[in-house]
């Protein structure tokens, strides 16, 4: 079971507010409902600010716009769920006499947990002159219970699985500049250059030593939380 919901409203051309929020009952979250149930939202603002009337006089500013938002989203791993995944196949036993069997992918993980990000962004969009538009971004990504492979005890059925690993944090900085400068049917001459600059940083790490393979072994067994 799905529901979305998507809202917009704006006064006079100038402010505006957006939100968006969805919520996902499905097992591919984790058996345990609390991590299902989660929802996904995000909402944002923007101010038109070269439509108010302090900004007439100024003709050299053609746009600029300010904005920003807040987010939160999840992401579940594609290759492992909470039951066990097996592919199909044959097995030769002697020639010419085959039987069906299965090939393990990866163990049943009850703890699995879908990766959660917060989100928070501010920008400025702006076109000045005849011919100059770009952005100025802010941003901090923070993810935590990120999916990751990590050594197990292999008296579990396997060396590897994947679970909730680490918590990392992104902050950065990005500026876009676009120039047209010869804009005609025949020819068209322009300038785009991109400049940025991000800053990630390991927050938590739950294992990934083999020598701390029976912690992780542990872990899918019991479904601890980080």
């Amino acid at each position: 079971v799905s529901a979305y919901s998507n809202l917009v409203y704006a006064y006079k051309g100038k402010y505006s507010l957006t939100g968006s929020f969805r919520i996902d009952q499905s097992d591919l979250f984790g058996t345990d409902p609390k991590y299902r149930y989660k929802p996904l939202w995000s909402v944002g603002a923007a101010w038109n600010i070269h439509k108010e009337d302090f900004m007439h006089d100024i003709s050299w500013i053609k746009s600029l716009k300010l904005r920003v938002a807040e987010g939160f989203n999840g992401n579940v791993a594609k290759n492992a769920l909470p039951e066990v995944i097996a592919s199909d196949g044959s097995n030769t036993v002697t020639p010419g006499t085959t039987f069906p069997m299965l090939s393990l992918k990866t163990i049943a993980n009850s703890g699995l947990r879908w990766e959660q990000t917060r989100n928070y962004n501010i920008g400025l969009d702006y076109n000045i002159f005849k011919n100059i538009s770009g952005s100025i971004d802010y941003y901090i990504k923070k993810s935590t219970d990120i999916l990751a492979n990590n050594p197990i005890d292999a008296t579990k059925g396997a060396s590897y699985a994947v679970i909730n690993n680490a918590s990392i944090r992104n902050n950065g900085l990005e500026v876009s500049l676009h120039a047209d400068w010869v804009t005609h049917k025949d020819f068209n001459w322009n300038t785009g250059i991109v400049l940025s600059h991000n800053t990630s940083k390991v927050l938590q790490v739950y294992n990934v030593s083999i020598t701390s393979a029976s912690s992780a072994s542990s872990y899918l067994s019991s479904g601890a939380s980080n």
